[in-house]
């Protein structure tokens, strides 16, 4: 992350602390509850931390923002095709305003599955996400004013300047900006 970087994050998410450490915590992890507890009864879980992270998101975003922005969700782990490809932060933004039009769109596709960042002990740099990653060209128009990329976790910042890198190629002059449910809070011995 650079000091220019526009980012904004609702709450805090304390890594190996457990879905009871905060409500932060427990929306995060709902959300991640994987595609094979479709249909079980935890995954109502699933449902309500959206509609929470829809209603947490539409609460900081002004009537502007969410009447121009286009927003882009960073893709998951898994290609589109894959079962285990999850949207729930594309879910999350159609449920912000749900009976009014906004802008979203899954403008970034990733081209190669990956592990989830949340499972995984080593992490990418973001010129190595960014070539998974590629421009959907059928949603590139109308020219957009301004991004805003959105996910759940802002951790290490590496998949948003890894979205942040492929938009401004793309659209050279349009801002890109990040919204996060939760950043990651340092553990005592990264501070």
């Amino acid at each position: 992350m650079q000091e220019n970087d526009v980012c904004a994050f609702i709450g805090e998410y304390t890594a190996h602390a457990g879905y009871e450490h905060s409500q932060t915590n427990q929306i995060v992890f709902n959300l991640k509850k994987p595609m094979n507890r479709r249909g079980k009864s935890d995954w109502r879980y699933k449902a309500a931390a959206i509609a929470e992270a829809a209603s947490a998101l539409g609460s900081v975003l002004s009537k502007r923002a969410l009447d121009t922005y286009t927003f882009v969700p960073i893709p998951p782990s898994r290609v589109r095709d894959d079962p285990d490809y999850d949207d729930r932060m594309v879910q999350v933004l159609r449920e912000i305003r749900p009976s009014q039009r906004v802008d979203v769109r899954e403008l970034i596709v990733q081209t190669t599955n990956t592990a989830p960042v949340h499972g995984s002990v080593t992490r990418m740099r973001p010129g190595a996400i960014a070539k998974l990653y590629q421009i959907d060209e059928e949603l590139t128009s109308p020219q957009p004013e301004a991004f805003v990329v959105v996910d759940d976790v802002l951790t290490t910042g590496a998949h948003f300047k890894a979205a942040q890198s492929v938009l401004t190629k793309r659209f050279p002059t349009v801002p890109v900006r990040g919204l996060f449910i939760a950043r990651r809070a340092l553990e005592q011995n990264e501070e």
